[in-house]
């Protein structure tokens, strides 16, 4: 059975349970943190089998993100998710749907100290700036999305953001939540198109991930797995991206 939580507490609960991609938990976490169950932006989802949760799935606008443990059932999954018509499907289980889907890795490094910063990263405050990078190349509606949504997350201290600037405009950021647990997922990594292969996002990526008590995350397509071990992580597990 999946049913529509309207329990924060109940969904926190099925978070703790550590079950499913770390990577796609701490993601949910993020927006639930951020907007617990207000409707009108995200919408959760429990999955109940042999009377426990074997499933957690957030329907955030055009995309889904999905967690599920071995006692989940997968058939259940993918008929729910045939349902969501133009939508992107995030999930680390094999789903039974006839779309597009690739397979991407979860990547993760232990956080490193750092003490120089030769490429002058800095933490940037202001959402505008960060958005006017990242959707350079998005439209309309997405680009509105993504900046209210990481003003939001900033505005709440749950998401910080590392950056290049020059002529104090974004030239390449990065983003990154870590929980009581010292989880931390990192959203997005962003550099210019007219700045890349400059070694920016390496930059920024190691002055973000400069705590070494945290494990940080992230989720990336199969074609971006070797430049993350560039910059010192590892590949942990595999997720799947459906497009319906």
């Amino acid at each position: 059975m999946i049913y529509l939580s309207q329990n924060s507490n109940e969904l926190f609960s099925v978070l703790k349970k550590a079950f499913g991609s770390t990577a796609i938990r701490n993601t949910i976490e993020l927006y639930l943190r951020a907007y617990s169950v207000r409707y009108d932006f995200a919408q959760f989802y429990i999955q109940v089998n042999s009377n426990k949760p074997s499933a957690l799935i957030m329907r955030y606008n055009s995309t889904v993100y999905c967690i599920a443990d071995t006692d989940s059932d997968l058939d259940e999954l993918s008929s729910f998710f045939s349902g969501c018509k133009d939508t992107e499907i995030i999930s680390q289980v094999p789903l039974s749907l006839s779309v597009n889907v690739q397979e991407c890795a979860v990547m993760n490094t232990l956080g490193r100290p750092t003490a120089e910063n030769p490429r002058k990263v800095s933490v940037i405050t202001d959402a505008k700036n960060v958005a006017t990078l990242v959707c350079e190349n998005l439209p309309e509606n997405e680009a509105t999305d993504f900046f209210l949504n990481t003003a939001h997350q900033m505005r709440h201290n749950l998401l910080s953001v590392y950056g290049i600037l020059g002529d104090e405009k974004a030239l390449s950021v990065a983003s990154v939540y870590v929980n009581e647990n010292c989880e931390g997922i990192i959203p997005f990594v962003y550099t210019s198109q007219y700045f890349r292969g400059n070694g920016f996002s390496k930059s920024v990526l190691k002055a973000l991930c400069s705590n070494p008590l945290v494990t940080y995350r992230l989720l990336c397509e199969e074609h971006n797995i070797e430049f993350y071990k560039k910059c010192g992580f590892i590949k942990e597990g595999t997720w799947y991206k459906y497009n319906l």
